[in-house]
């Protein structure tokens, strides 16, 4: 869990330089480039917030640790020696003894998350709502909008 936490804080702090250096840059680049290619430039950037795990070519996917000596005993070379005395039957798990800092960090994040999409999502529904609610045909506008030309002219 550490390495994770690790990991989530390097990509968050390295997105968050990339997006102040392309606010810095931005009045420049707004001279250079049209508004589409610079939303697609945040949507890049918002994406790598999202999704904050780079893949690193020289590491696995799936991380393997050796497993415990009375594991390794019992192979299917030595079956018949599976009621072995060495082997500990009371092992004390050291994984569950304590819950780490980094669990409660993450679990913090993950509701902190799901409490921010549920909240803009009740948002944004009531906008649409809204919206409906209020809005009228555009037939309409365009008339009113012929009407108040003509009277001007």
């Amino acid at each position: 869990m550490r390495e994770y936490m690790t990991a989530l804080i390097e990509c968050s702090v390295t997105m968050s330089a990339l997006i102040l250096g392309f606010i810095v840059t931005t009045p420049w680049l707004l001279k250079r480039y049209s508004p589409k290619w610079l939303y697609y430039i945040w949507l890049v950037l918002v994406v790598g917030l999202i999704i904050p795990f780079r893949l690193h070519p020289d590491t696995a996917f799936i991380q393997m640790n050796t497993p415990p000596d009375y594991i390794q005993q019992i192979i299917p070379g030595n079956v018949g020696n599976i009621v072995d005395s060495s082997i500990p039957t009371n092992t004390p798990s050291h994984e569950l003894s304590a819950i780490s800092w980094c669990q409660i960090g993450i679990c913090l994040w993950g509701t902190g998350l799901f409490a921010f999409m549920v909240y803009h999502g009740l948002k944004h529904f009531r906008f649409l709502r809204m919206v409906t609610r209020w809005s009228e045909r555009p037939d309409k506008q365009m008339k009113l909008y012929k009407g108040l030309k003509q009277i001007w002219e």
